[in-house]
């Protein structure tokens, strides 16, 4: 259907989760211990996480790609030696979402699902500025605190859906917070 598929492993949730939003989750290979989501990730067989990768696994796997956030890129660069290209993807903004997931729609063959998920997204945003103005808290973890901040990509949607994140003022991603 696709030609000779690429095959991939993440340690990204989110690029875990948009494999599947994709239907391109029969080529994914491995995840990591964060990867819960959807469900069915659980069931992938675990390479480890962004910090300590179970190399003699993905030298069985042998994956073309490797899937994780731009804070790896550094510690992965090590991979290609064994044959895996790793893909780091940036998090900054809704914008930089929209192009991670037609990225990973293009590496998959499947563009039209990608730009169907974005289009998805634009019209959810589009639809809460009908219901903007509201202060938003944003927990992120509870134990502890971790909220987003002012350079988180959670910020730039709720600020582009006309709401405020309580936290949006503070300089960082995200940063933990006391309860108080």
């Amino acid at each position: 259907m696709y030609g000779a598929e690429k095959t991939f492993v993440s340690t990204s949730p989110s690029m875990t989760e948009i494999m599947y939003e994709l239907g391109a989750q029969n080529l994914l290979k491995a995840v990591s211990t964060q990867c819960t989501y959807p469900k069915e990730a659980k069931n992938k067989p675990v390479i480890g996480d962004s910090y300590f990768i179970d190399t003699e696994m993905l030298a069985k796997i042998k994956p073309d790609y490797f899937l994780a956030p731009d804070s790896a890129e550094f510690m992965l660069q090590g991979l290609k030696r064994l044959g895996v290209e790793p893909l780091c993807f940036k998090y900054r903004d809704i914008e930089s979402i929209y192009k991670n997931i037609l990225s990973l729609g293009k590496l998959t063959g499947r563009e039209k699902r990608a730009e169907e998920v974005v289009s998805s997204i634009k019209a959810k945003i589009k639809k809460a500025n009908k219901h903007s103005n509201k202060k938003i808290l944003y927990i992120v973890q509870s134990e502890p605190v971790i909220t987003p901040a002012k350079y988180s990509f959670i910020n730039d949607i709720v600020e582009k859906s006309g709401n405020i994140l309580i936290t949006g003022d503070i300089n960082s991603y995200y940063p933990i917070v006391s309860e108080e």
